[in-house]
């Protein structure tokens, strides 16, 4: 069981965290809250893309979306018990410690910087050491309004997207990227079946006070429940 170790934004590499040479999933976002989709995908993608370890990084915010419903460091502790299960997450707070909303490729570079993780650019995903970013369709078709989007996918990770219910992301990526790159882009999605669950939804039956219980971990809704959170 694994819900760690929590490396600080200044800290160097834990040794808890393995060599950076391994092949890494890494998964950001607000986890507001975390829900079962979120644990059950990370591990169904670090498993297809045989990545032996999952770096998970909940965000202060979203540049490009309103500010979470709950405080950064609750958030923060709802994302390690969601992945406390799972051998091959480890929870970092590099970001929810920032003042501001951070970008990608700034977290990409401070875990190299860190000795957390080597370089995984798109030319050598199937390399040792490869890393790769989990993503949603929605962030997919949305990655070119991102902070440095080439920057990410030229010299640090190769996109993991899973795929969205009632979206066509091969044709909406090729209009996007245009024939040659939105075939590279398709080649990224990955053959999971679409999963029909988001923190929207599961946030939105916590607010009307109703049954989350079939989107969240039991562990993830007592915590709500103690703190207080989503009322």
């Amino acid at each position: 069981m694994s819900s760690g170790p929590t490396i600080h934004g200044t800290a160097e590499r834990s040794p808890l965290l393995g060599r950076p040479d391994q092949r890494t999933l890494i998964f950001g976002g607000t986890f507001d809250p975390p829900h079962l989709a979120h644990t059950s995908l990370a591990a169904r993608a670090a498993s297809h893309l045989l990545c032996t370890r999952i770096l998970v990084i909940p965000a202060q915010g979203n540049p490009q979306r309103e500010a979470p419903h709950a405080p950064a460091a609750d958030r923060l502790r709802l994302t390690q018990i969601a992945f406390a299960a799972e051998p091959r997450a480890h929870v970092l707070d590099i970001e929810v410690n920032q003042a501001r909303p951070s970008f990608t490729v700034d977290t990409l570079e401070q875990l190299r910087r860190q000795g957390i993780v080597t370089a995984g650019p798109v030319a050598r995903p199937a390399a040792e050491g490869a890393t790769f970013l989990l993503i949603g369709a929605d962030q997919a078709l949305n990655f070119k309004s991102w902070h440095r989007w080439r920057a990410i996918i030229d010299g640090f990770a190769t996109p993991a997207v899973l795929p969205r219910k009632g979206v066509d992301l091969s044709a909406a990526l090729c209009a996007l990227h245009g024939p040659s790159e939105g075939a590279l882009w398709t080649s990224w999605v990955l053959p999971f079946a679409e999963v029909d669950l988001s923190s929207t939804a599961a946030r939105g039956a916590l607010l009307r006070g109703g049954d989350a219980s079939s989107q969240l971990d039991e562990s993830v809704l007592d915590e709500i429940r103690r703190a207080g959170l989503y009322r």
